[in-house]
């Protein structure tokens, strides 16, 4: 039986996600803000001083991207994993993170809602992905901003023990590819969802890579899976249908693999830690 959370609170965990501090600020910021997400994110935060919560900080390089992108905006990171808020209070800073467990995610966060919630490659990862949606959005004000994966065709399969990925540390962890229709449908419902900004970058999610263990249609191009990013606005007096805006653009790991010139040339930078 997968246990859930397990992985997170493992120190093979943070030391293979503490990379992301240990590349140069030019690298960085290339690769971090290749992802959709990421650039959902800076273009809320450029409208004002707006407050932001992220859960799911790990080791603090969401707060380096805000850093290093000259934004000032309230930041406060929550993570299951202690070692990594230890380290991530070393640092950016001790006041910028705490340390929260997996049970009743909005009841632990005093401060919510926040104006922005911004939370990545965290719902894939939950047994029940759609109650942890539900206590994300909870606790935003304005904007819940969010990587996770879907696909177009078959439907959510939502056994761990089927569909799974493996952890360092030798953990395997829940990895839920959601119905992108299901989803959609389960937003609509929503109160106070007014729009939804979201971009698909298809890719097969399947074939073994980064040792996830999945259904056999994962592995097929027809499923039509997808790196999903979404930003969802919420208004209290939303009057008219939710505003749903679809893109398509490569991004992230793919579109890393694509651009090979401006990558190396970033890798360059990094090696001389520029």
């Amino acid at each position: 039986m997968i246990k859930t959370h397990s992985a997170w609170k493992k120190i093979e965990h943070y030391d293979a996600y503490n990379f992301w501090n240990k590349i140069s600020d030019k690298y960085f910021k290339y690769l971090y803000g290749s992802f959709k997400e990421n650039q959902y994110l800076l273009n809320i935060l450029k409208e004002g001083r707006l407050n932001v919560a992220e859960i799911g900080c790990a080791v603090g390089y969401g707060k380096r991207f805000l850093n290093l992108n000259k934004l000032k905006n309230l930041y406060v990171g929550y993570d299951i994993s202690s070692e990594s808020i230890k380290n991530a209070k070393l640092l950016y800073g001790d006041d910028l993170f705490q340390h929260i467990n997996e049970n009743n995610l909005s009841e632990q966060i005093v401060n919510k809602p926040f104006d922005v919630v911004y939370s990545r490659d965290t719902v894939p990862h939950q047994v029940d992905p759609y109650n942890f949606l539900n206590e994300l959005i909870k606790m935003t004000k304005q904007n819940l901003v969010l990587r996770l994966r879907t696909r177009d065709s078959g439907e959510t399969i939502f056994n761990p023990d089927l569909s799974c990925q493996l952890q360092p540390g030798d953990e395997w962890a829940p990895y839920i590819v959601l119905n992108y229709d299901e989803l959609i449908n389960f937003l609509k419902k929503t109160d106070r969802v007014a729009r939804i900004e979201v971009n698909r970058s298809y890719t097969v999610l399947g074939g073994g890579q980064n040792f996830r263990f999945l259904e056999k249609a994962l592995y097929m191009k027809k499923t039509k899976t997808a790196e999903t990013s979404m930003n969802i606005t919420f208004d209290n007096r939303k009057e008219s249908p939710i505003e749903i805006i679809e893109t398509f653009d490569l991004e992230g790991h793919d579109y890393i693999k694509a651009k090979k010139i401006r990558t190396l040339f970033y890798k360059i930078l990094n090696r001389i830690k520029i």
